[in-house]
């Protein structure tokens, strides 16, 4: 009774760990960002293996996961039973023990974890399906309240998908953690090797030659559909802008799609991704300088990464960084198009000396113009723009790379 009345409190303040660290991802009029937000993905050896085999070096900032590993060889899947958020809350709402592994094999769980950490060596990222905590912190991000805001079809999924598993979950006790969760297949290998055979959570592991390869074919046939379509109306959609510091090139390869920077970012100019950047870009970050712009003081998003991905920039850094350049449209620019006097472009421009500037045509109007050279995109030129419906100045590419 004991025992069972300790792992409860202590399921609960870990669950409640979790959300106080949600709660306080937000910015906290200071730049520096005043608790550990990231610290469950910290702990999390699965994020660690899937971001250094895809990065191609390690994640030094996931190195904490490794006590955990360690742990394991001593107590088993005791994360899983004491520890983990999202078992917890399974774990409260499973109401039968019904037995459902003529449907689902528990192995399926050890298949998964192959597919996620053989899709990793050929740099597709998969743990954010599946990995428990970016699941959780990303469901609750999305919350009607606060999600349907960003992107209303990314909150839909992501909602659905978690009230299916709470719903599959009513049939057999922890379904997802016994059936589905590749975290929890880490932790039962590991826990074949534990150097004292106690109580805590061991079991037989046996995985087929057949299933390796399954789980092998599984990445090779996902691997065109995730990397070469791309939806059809991409052409008419905004440019593809991502959080200062993100390696445009590499960024999909170790972005757990969790929603640490669209959930801090101050302005709420990062939003969650649908498919305007394909399957594999779903629930990534994208700027909509439009409706918000990056604040040039700011590098909260850096800082809370749990991967690396949105590299943590000094704040002098992040004032350089190049996240597009501003293109200016003369047709529907007031001094260009009407010759109406206006210059809210440039009086926002933060940068110093400022990347927008103003030159006389000749017919006494200043007309603006955007220096590519100085131009770092933050986009709070186009959020400013009074031109009503689609800005006279919209941020694109850059022009340039970051040095």
């Amino acid at each position: 009774m004991l025992k069972k009345t300790v792992k409860i409190a202590t399921q609960l303040f870990s669950l409640a760990l979790f959300i106080f660290l949600f709660i306080k991802t937000s910015y906290l009029d200071s730049d520096i960002l005043q608790y550990p937000a990231n610290l469950f993905f910290r702990f999390d050896p699965l994020v660690f293996l899937s971001a250094s085999i895809a990065g191609r070096r390690i994640a030094e900032i996931c190195l904490p996961s490794l006590v955990l590993v360690i742990l394991a060889l001593f107590f088993g899947r005791f994360y899983c039973w004491w520890l983990c958020p999202l078992g917890t809350i399974f774990e409260f709402v499973s109401w039968k023990k019904k037995n459902i592994s003529k449907i689902i094999s528990p192995k399926f769980r050890y298949y998964f974890l192959i597919f996620i950490l053989f899709s990793s060596i050929l740099t597709l990222q998969f743990l954010w399906v599946a990995d428990p905590n970016a699941l959780l912190l990303r469901t609750i991000s999305l919350l009607p309240f606060y999600g349907i805001m960003l992107n209303p079809w990314a909150a839909g999924i992501t909602l659905g998908f978690f009230v299916l598993l709470l719903l599959i979950n009513l049939l057999s006790k922890r379904f997802w953690c016994n059936h589905i969760c590749p975290l929890g297949a880490l932790y039962s290998l590991l826990a074949r090797f534990k150097i004292k055979q106690k109580k805590l959570s061991y079991e037989k592991v046996s995985l087929s030659r057949r299933g390796l390869l399954l789980g092998m074919a599984g990445v090779i046939a996902a691997y065109p559909l995730l990397r070469l379509i791309k939806p059809a109306h991409a052409k008419y959609l905004p440019p593809i802008l991502r959080p200062p510091g993100a390696d445009r090139k590499k960024f999909l390869d170790t972005c757990i799609h969790c929603g640490e920077c669209w959930k801090i970012c101050p302005n709420k100019a990062l939003h969650p991704a649908f498919m305007e950047t394909g399957i594999e870009g779903m629930f990534t970050p994208v700027f909509r300088m439009r409706q918000a712009y990056c604040e040039y003081e700011c590098n909260l998003c850096g800082q809370v990464c749990p991967t690396g991905a949105i590299k943590n920039l000094p704040i002098e850094a992040k004032r350089k960084y190049r996240i597009g350049t501003a293109v200016i449209d003369r047709k529907v620019c007031y001094p260009w198009a009407t010759g109406t006097t206006c210059f809210v472009c440039e009086e926002h421009c933060p940068v110093s000396p400022k990347a927008i500037g103003l030159e006389d045509a000749g017919d006494g109007v200043r007309k603006p113009y955007v220096n590519a050279e100085t131009c770092i995109g933050c986009g709070i030129c186009e959020n400013k723009c009074p031109v009503p419906g689609e800005s006279a100045i919209v941020v694109g590419n850059a022009a340039r790379p970051n040095s």
